[in-house]
């Protein structure tokens, strides 16, 4: 279990401050907050994060199975003032511990250039005494450990931090407000920012969902790497200088017209994203993704797929993938033999056509390569046979539903979302116990 902490906050809805000010409700609201608040709760879980140590604050308040697989109603929360106080400190007390960790502080929602940048949690009102300045956020997490492993993703406008505050007409009618810039503290977080401090930050389209642009780049720069175990901690194999240059790019080429800023410790841009402390090894960084990216469906062509018992290779099914759909050819007397009490590996390999034309074509109910279902757990024993093994760069698994010689169904997956390519020469994987859980592509035979 990973030593990582998360705190996101995500505010779409401002009716507090739109009836402060007599406006229509929802003319201040955000689009694509909440989008953003599931995508880093993903991403988070992605990085190996456990869902208990992740959470999420938002308005209006997302119910777990809004938020996504995994969450429970210790997860959620509103984004008011008051909880994100409580939540900010509840925080720095996970990275204060005696534990080596690493804590992520998420935003999604309105900023506004007052001493610096200040967010807006939902009971923001036409007075803006609620908002919460980043100034003092930093303040609170102090110069220690809990500094030194915190990075913060502002997705507002204004974001920029590190600058001193610009003597605006609210800053200075505030006797109460923080005046300290972020540059005469010495920043220790390392904050990226979704733009300058002069510049809005947008939200945009992606695949038919909103979110802010910034939230949508960054997370998929993100995905494109890589995660490693560093000291008990969750970090990713790009440089927080590579990451937001590539979000840059990717904004860019959109013609979204915001900057995203990086502000930390010297030495910020070269070190790791999450890396614990801040003493980066060489070589820790990649400058190209390395993450793991399969193919989107199974090579057309055909299939045969074998099963070691007790020595002997047997023959359980055939195959026949047209990019489209798949068709299969199944030996009943290959499916009666399947067991999990015995140790048996299974072998999949390409064939020139079917060998076999004898076999009775059969559509059985189940599913094979296609679409993402989360945290399954597929039983193995009384009537399931599961087979598992290293392919490539991730674990592979089959499961199988047998009923006598009935092939209920078999599915196909993967827990880090790559599909199957078989080569020419197979794969074999072997006979697992137990259940075999994770997130993990699933799919019908037409896709």
């Amino acid at each position: 279990m990973f030593n990582n902490h998360a705190l996101i906050i995500a505010v779409e809805d401002y009716s507090t401050y739109d009836r402060s000010t007599g406006r229509p409700k929802g003319t201040s609201d955000v689009p694509g907050a909440l989008n953003d608040a599931r995508a880093m709760f993903r991403q988070c879980l992605a990085m190996g994060f456990s869902p208990e140590r992740i959470r999420v604050l938002t308005s209006p308040k997302l119910s777990p199975a809004e938020l996504g697989p995994g969450a429970t109603e210790n997860n959620v929360g509103e984004a008011t003032r008051a909880a994100i106080d409580a939540d900010v400190e509840r925080l720095v007390r996970e990275l204060s511990g005696s534990k080596v960790s690493a804590g992520l502080l998420t935003f999604s929602g309105h900023g506004l250039e007052d001493q610096g940048v200040a967010l807006c949690p939902s009971d923001t009102d036409d007075s803006f005494d609620n908002v919460v300045h980043v100034a003092e956020v930093i303040r609170r997490v102090g110069n220690g450990q809990a500094a030194d492993n915190l990075t913060m993703l502002l997705d507002c406008c204004h974001a920029q931090v590190g600058l001193a505050a610009a003597a605006t007409l609210r800053t200075r009618l505030r006797s109460a407000a923080v005046t300290r810039s972020l540059t005469a503290q010495g920043l220790r977080e390392r904050v990226i920012a979704a733009s300058r401090s002069d510049e809005p930050a947008q939200w945009g389209t992606f695949a038919g969902v909103t979110h802010g642009a910034f939230t949508w780049a960054i997370t998929a720069a993100l995905g494109q790497w890589k995660t490693t175990e560093e000291q008990g901690v969750s970090r990713s194999n790009v440089s927080y200088g590579r990451l937001v240059a590539v979000t840059r790019e990717l904004l860019a080429s959109l013609s979204f017209r915001q900057v995203p800023v990086l502000s930390g410790p010297n030495g910020v841009a070269d070190l790791a994203f999450l890396h614990p402390g801040l003493v980066g090894h060489r070589g820790e960084t990649k400058p190209v993704p390395d993450g793991i990216r399969g193919l989107m469906e199974i090579d057309i062509g055909y299939y045969k797929i074998d099963y070691l018992k007790n020595g002997n290779w047997k023959l359980l099914a055939y195959a026949h993938s047209d990019g489209a759909t798949t068709d299969w050819k199944i030996d009943p007397s290959g499916v009666k033999g399947l067991s999990a009490q015995y140790t048996m590996r299974l072998s999949v390999s390409t064939q020139a056509a079917y060998d076999a034309s004898t076999l009775t074509p059969q559509t059985p109910a189940w599913t094979g390569w296609g679409n993402l279902v989360s945290s399954p757990a597929y039983p193995t024993g009384a009537g399931h046979t599961t087979f598992a093994g290293t392919y490539g760069t991730g674990t592979l698994a089959v499961a199988f539903k047998i009923s006598g010689s009935t092939l209920d169904w078999m599915k196909w997956y993967s827990p880090v979302n790559q599909l199957v390519s078989v080569p020419s020469n197979g794969i074999q994987l072997a006979s697992v116990t137990g259940n075999y859980p994770g997130n993990c592509y699933i799919g019908t035979d037409t896709f």
